[in-house]
């Protein structure tokens, strides 16, 4: 399996400009900010992994756990679960097709009108750990 994910991952870093080919199920190593509060002007280094099942519809990982994606198009994959007292998402995510910048924004269950943590990261395919 990982000469496959390899061969996967050496045809990714050949798109160039165009558009990243994924594979259905990929695996993100990635690096980047994490804000609490979300509208805090510090931030904080972090390293984060996660995969990303588009056949099964879940994302796993990013300090997470499991979340299910909730749509996919041309440019973004978007996930994120639970509805908060309000009625808003306790979890927004965002992956974005053509770089791989990943955003994540988690809600108080109490509220979703100012997210308490903040993630902004940017990520690479890389084989999973076996």
């Amino acid at each position: 399996m990982p000469i496959i994910c390899a061969a996967s991952c050496l045809a990714l870093g050949a798109a160039g400009g165009d558009s990243l080919r994924l594979p259905d199920r990929f695996h993100l190593a990635c690096s980047g900010t994490l804000a609490a509060p979300a509208d805090s002007a510090a931030s904080a280094a972090i390293l984060a992994d996660g995969r990303v099942d588009m056949v099964g519809g879940n994302v796993n990982g990013f300090g997470l756990g499991g979340q299910p994606i909730r749509a996919i198009s041309d440019t973004h994959i978007e996930f994120g679960s639970g509805i908060g007292r309000s009625g808003g998402r306790l979890i927004d995510g965002s992956i974005d097709r053509d770089t791989l910048e990943t955003r994540i924004l988690v809600h108080s269950i109490h509220g979703v009108e100012t997210p308490v943590m903040a993630m902004r990261l940017d990520c690479r395919v890389t084989p999973p750990l076996a």
